[in-house]
């Protein structure tokens, strides 16, 4: 190879380094890379008093109360204030971006939770 095309693979090959980067937010908004446990805003699924049979059918695409999820009494309370909080948001976004909520997983998973 001469110089011109040397000097223009080091070029590509630098760019194509920079995008790879690019693709990946290492920033903290990256909430896969640094998750928070909101309050009203998680639903912990694989928390200790999670029921694994009523689980399987919620994972299975089946409805599923969130009393049958969650057995104790303060379980389901704050399962259901969560799950309020998860709803809420998620419609806000599907809204603000103007995507069906219907076509999300998180939706997907959430629709077949039916309160208390």
């Amino acid at each position: 190879m001469d110089g011109g095309a040397d000097n223009r693979q080091q070029l590509v090959d630098r760019a194509a380094k920079t995008w790879t980067g690019q693709l990946v937010d290492l920033g903290a908004r990256n909430t896969l890379l640094y998750y928070r446990d909101l309050r009203a805003g998680t639903l912990d699924l694989g928390a200790a008093g999670v029921d694994p049979v009523a689980l399987e059918q919620l994972l299975a695409g089946s409805a599923v109360r969130l009393s049958a999820l969650y057995p104790s009494a303060e379980a389901v309370g704050d399962a259901a204030k969560r799950a309020r909080g998860l709803a809420w948001r998620t419609s806000r976004r599907s809204t603000a971006r103007h995507v069906s909520s219907s076509r999300t997983r998180r939706d997907s998973v959430l629709s077949c939770i039916t309160t208390v």
